[in-house]
């Protein structure tokens, strides 16, 4: 991968065994606080687009990553998972993140 690619979830069992189609997001990673509470999911970063707004799923290993990228255009390959079932909302699970 290239200095502006990162990869953060590209080869983990729990993401690729997801049947969701991989797709490609551009947008800015933006921080939003949030109060984290037990049997939630709160995500304090979001890809923001023209026409989406997506909770940008990350973990305590990938969090440093994604808090760098803050602010920044970028381009996301990653998988829409829809956690409404669950009480939560459509999420993004990166594979990777390209800096633009």
């Amino acid at each position: 991968m290239g200095e502006d690619e990162h990869r953060v979830f590209a080869g983990e069992g729990f993401y690729t065994e997801r049947p969701e189609p991989e797709q490609r997001l551009t947008g800015k990673i933006i921080h939003r606080p949030v109060e984290q509470s037990p049997n939630t999911r709160r995500f304090a970063y979001r890809l923001q687009g023209e026409a989406f707004d997506y909770p940008l799923y990350s973990t305590p290993l990938t969090i440093d990553l994604i808090r760098g990228l803050t602010g920044q255009r970028v381009t996301v390959t990653g998988k829409l998972i829809d956690q409404s079932a669950e009480g939560g909302e459509v999420e993004l699970w990166p594979a990777a993140i390209v800096k633009r």
